[in-house]
């Protein structure tokens, strides 16, 4: 048995080494790993509605129709919300500037190199070792789009979604993780807006959203949510911590709520039709085994895969943190503490923490506030995926959760 472990810990060893040495060279043990990860990702059949799918054309026309409906059909908002009580306006005037060949440059430094390339071919590495000779080329890009010129930008905003499986014995479209690969200059566009936005997120994002930020972290966020609940629980009162799922944030945010946002934020004309360009002008094709299907115009929600995307997202969703701290301001919510202003919303990208009295009218409101969020955002709570934390008076306040449909869960809620 011990020399077996030998043996064993000598053939791992063995194989690390052949990674280490030849894992990048263009070898027979490179070509073995990529034709042995192919055929790991191929799809050979589909689940849908019931019915087992084999042929790829049928296979192809249900990942498409699966898409279409996530990326090609905008949803109907059922109101707005008056923006103006919640958000004071900015001067971003300097975000519409001309772009430089210096700050192209940096945008294309700053992509990730070794990431697999869009429908073009071409990723940032290629982009670094040729940026002498496709400069001018990127150069006359930005001053079409700088001058307003970007009907033509569709064929540069192309994207492949590849699919790859979440289990061995992934059967149905949801067991599979898309990863969108986006065309080149398209990825260096968003970057460059990205990069600008990048130092003014600090001022315009309230403090309970920490996502995408420089300066911030997912450790504020913890640290935020364990003092709320070390003081609530001193307090010995009802309270409730909701820990809420928002259905298919990024693919579902709607295009007119986040450009209301981004104007009620002082966000500039010319800014605003860049970020128009980036999302109208985008399509993406399903990749299933090499082939790439019909293209998917994009209607609502974020792409994920560009730089930008977090960025308007975590401005969207911080108007329901403003909502929340409205409702308290106003009374329509009860305050958390009676001496002491205890944050009553943590949000991390479209993870939301929020807390509560245990009382039928605070829960009301709550759930009134989240409809009203999503109804105009599209950003809608799932509430079977939600759950509810009892911070003492578990029977009464359990009957009174109870409606909103979520599941309770004790400490820690992971």
């Amino acid at each position: 048995e011990h020399r077996a472990s030998l043996e064993r810990t000598i053939a791992r060893q063995r194989a690390r080494i052949a990674s280490l040495k030849d894992g990048d060279a263009s070898t027979a043990f490179f070509h073995r790993q990529c034709s042995f990860r192919r055929q790991k990702n191929r799809i050979f059949r589909l689940s849908a509605n019931g019915l087992l799918l084999t042929d790829h054309n049928e296979m192809a026309e249900d990942a498409f129709r699966h898409f279409d409906a996530l990326l090609g059909t905008a949803i109907e908002r059922d109101h707005t919300l008056d923006l103006s009580q919640l958000i004071d306006g900015s001067d971003l005037s300097d975000l519409d500037a001309a772009f430089c060949p210096e700050e192209i440059w940096e945008a294309v430094k700053r992509l990730p190199a070794h990431k697999a390339p869009g429908p073009d071919g071409f990723n940032a590495e290629f982009l670094r070792a040729c940026w002498s000779i496709v400069k001018q080329d990127f150069m006359d890009v930005f001053q079409q789009l700088f001058e307003m010129r970007g009907r033509s930008f569709c064929k540069l905003n192309q994207a492949l979604l590849t699919l790859l499986p979440k289990r061995a014995d992934a059967l149905e479209l949801r067991d599979y993780r898309p990863i969108c690969l986006i065309h080149i200059v398209a990825k260096v566009f968003a970057k460059a807006l990205s990069l600008r936005l990048a130092p003014k997120l600090d001022h315009l994002v309230s403090r309970n959203q920490n996502a995408f930020i420089l300066g911030r972290s997912l450790h504020d966020n913890f640290m935020l949510v364990r003092q709320s609940l070390k003081l609530l629980s001193q307090l010995g009162g009802p309270r409730v911590m909701l820990k809420l799922d928002l259905t298919r944030a990024f693919d579902s945010i709607s295009w007119p709520f986040l450009f209301e946002v981004l104007r009620q934020y002082g966000f500039g004309h010319r800014f605003l039709e860049w970020i128009a360009i980036l999302l109208s002008s985008a399509s993406t094709r399903v990749l299933l085994n090499g082939v790439p299907g019909p293209p998917i115009w994009h209607r609502e929600g974020l792409r994920q895969g560009d730089s930008l995307s977090p960025q308007l997202f975590v401005l969207a969703v911080d108007t329901l943190g403003r909502l929340i701290r409205r409702a308290h301001d106003s009374g329509i919510l009860l305050p958390l503490h009676p001496r002491r202003p205890i944050p009553a919303i943590s949000l991390y990208a479209d993870d939301v923490m929020l807390f509560c009295h245990a009382t039928e009218s605070d829960i009301t409101a709550v759930k009134e506030i989240l409809g009203l969020f999503g109804g105009a955002s599209g950003l809608k709570v799932n509430y079977a995926k939600s759950s509810a934390t009892v911070l003492h008076g578990e029977q009464v306040a359990t009957e009174i959760i109870t409606g909103l449909g979520c599941t309770t869960a004790a400490l820690p809620v992971t």
